[in-house]
């Protein structure tokens, strides 16, 4: 028999608190007390990694660094993540959910105005879903906005979302910076939006300059009168404009270049656990990997508290194959562990059959040490008799030509907002991001029946059962978490890191000090 869809108190309760909403209705939450008073001026010159000079500024295509971290500067979602992981209202006001959750309805925020002068209203968060879900979409987002089953709206200012099932997490899935709100009658990649800083030149792959958008609805945020990101995907480069004052500041900075940074004379480090990870992508549909026994043994192949040392100079976690680690709530910390067993290993690799080398498309633009990784992977596995052979990609290029297309190859996933996010983006069948095709239909009813549980403690035991499937059958070899590390003069202050890949909104939350 179906669920009754009406709710008693203690029911509705626990969806709001699900959904990031207090007692009957939204409470904006504020940033905590800040140590020192803001000042606006100034331009801000940032380097960063993960970019091509294919990257477009289209929403619905972003997959690269550089890409989201512009999103946060020319946009805004409907709803933010804090530092703290809490739901704020961004574009909308408030929100909440009807019919169980079923239905979300989101009051918008009066007089935001796009880039371009037009008025933001609930028109152009209808066309950009309808865009994100479009047959031809290829978005980061598109699994999970596929359970919408209607966007209507009565009133500019109001939106209302019915979804195809219920999903307590909804408002969560709006935070991604897939989500932006572009005017619906500006081109896709115009990158005009209601955020922060104003596009005035963008070079794909090289660099971007924006100016303080002066009507900004954050009268606490934007504190720079100019933004300058130059695209350094070369780890050297990338240092040697922070210490040579080139930058002001610098993101994914390897672990091992740590202290180096800490030492040079006016500069510091900012670091933070994350949900962040770094993997090995095996294609479940083709050979090899189509072949369960030889995906084991390539899992217990993995020295992956070698690779924490190694690699990220210990600012990190190991990874278990789960792209759930301990900064969700709903984390569950008895799975099975996957670590380096040469026994277990040899096992399977027997029974899988296979012979012969094995070769892995690796470059740094993946992430910091990837080649490093790589090279660790393939001495430990040696120790099995699995012999791997590393082909070395160019940087420029490789989310285009390799991930998504390789056997085999390094990658990382990032950004991730909640435990059904995390699973459906990569694994559910059809997602265009599932990397490794894998398929799994009772894993779908799973992610499902989550989605509508009330009980946070029944949410986690599904959640569990879920992971399992992913860790024994799936084809990410999920070695580590490493923690988010961006380097910076210790002339800015403001730099707030959170544990969901946020990075781009530091521009609009830091500023320089007073001289």
């Amino acid at each position: 028999m179906s669920r009754s869809l009406e709710l008693n108190r203690r029911d509705l309760m626990k969806l709001m608190a699900a959904a990031g909403v207090t007692a009957f209705g939204y409470s904006l939450s504020t940033s905590p007390a800040l140590a020192e008073q803001p000042v606006r001026g100034g331009k801000l010159r940032l380097g960063l990694k993960g970019g091509s000079t294919g990257d477009s500024l289209d929403p619905t295509v972003l997959s690269a660094a550089v890409q989201y971290f512009m999103a946060f500067q020319f946009g805004n979602c409907l709803v933010e993540r804090g530092p703290d992981g809490k739901l704020m209202g961004e574009l909308a006001e408030s929100w909440e959910p009807r019919d169980g959750g079923k239905t979300w309805v989101f009051r918008l925020r009066k007089g935001i105005k796009f880039h371009n002068g037009a008025e933001f209203t609930a028109d152009d968060i209808m066309h950009a879903i309808n865009r994100h879900i479009a047959p031809d979409s290829r978005s980061s987002v598109k699994a999970q906005l596929s359970r919408v089953e209607r966007v209507t709206s009565n009133d500019p200012l109001e939106l209302t979302v019915e979804l195809k099932q219920i999903d307590v997490n909804f408002p969560y899935l709006l935070t991604s910076p897939a989500m932006i709100a572009v005017p619906k009658d500006a081109a896709p990649d115009s990158a005009i939006g209601t955020g922060p800083y104003v596009v005035d030149e963008a070079e794909p792959g090289v660099r971007y300059v924006l100016h303080r958008n002066p009507d900004y609805f954050k009268s606490d945020r934007a504190w720079y009168d100019e933004v300058e990101i130059l695209v350094l995907n070369d780890e050297t480069a990338r240092i040697s404009a922070l210490v040579s004052g080139t930058v002001d500041a610098i993101t994914l900075v390897p672990p091992q270049l740590v202290s180096g940074i800490q030492k040079a004379p006016g500069l510091k480090i900012a670091n933070a656990a994350s949900s962040t990870f770094n993997l090995f992508v095996m294609r479940c549909d083709i050979e090899p990997f189509n072949n369960k026994d030889l995906r084991l043994a390539m899992k217990y192949a993995v020295d992956r508290e070698q690779m924490v040392k190694a690699v990220l100079s210990g600012y990190g976690d190991v990874g278990n194959d789960s792209p759930i680690n301990e900064v969700f709530p709903l984390y569950s910390d008895d799975l099975p562990v996957h670590s380096f067993d040469i026994e277990k290993a040899k096992d399977h690799y027997r029974k899988s059959g296979h012979s012969g080398p094995i070769q892995l498309q690796v470059s740094d633009a993946a992430f910091p040490g990837a080649v490093d990784a790589a090279l660790l992977f393939q001495q430990s596995a040696a120790r099995v008799g699995i012999e791997i052979a590393i082909k070395r990609e160019p940087a420029d290029g490789y989310w285009d030509d390799v991930w998504l297309k390789s056997p085999f190859c390094v990658s990382y996933w990032a950004a991730n907002s909640t435990e059904d996010q995390a699973l459906s983006i990569a694994y559910e069948t059809g997602a265009p991001w599932n990397d490794t095709y894998w398929s799994n239909p009772e894993f779908d009813k799973l992610l499902a029946e989550a989605r509508s549980e009330l009980d946070e403690a029944k949410r986690k035991a599904i959640y569990r059962k879920a992971i399992s499937m992913v860790q024994e059958d799936g084809g990410h070899i999920i070695f580590m978490f490493p923690q988010t590390i961006v380097g910076y003069t210790e002339k800015l202050a403001g730099f707030e890191l959170d544990h969901f890949g946020a990075t781009g909104k530091l521009t609009e939350r830091s500023w320089f000090r007073a001289s």
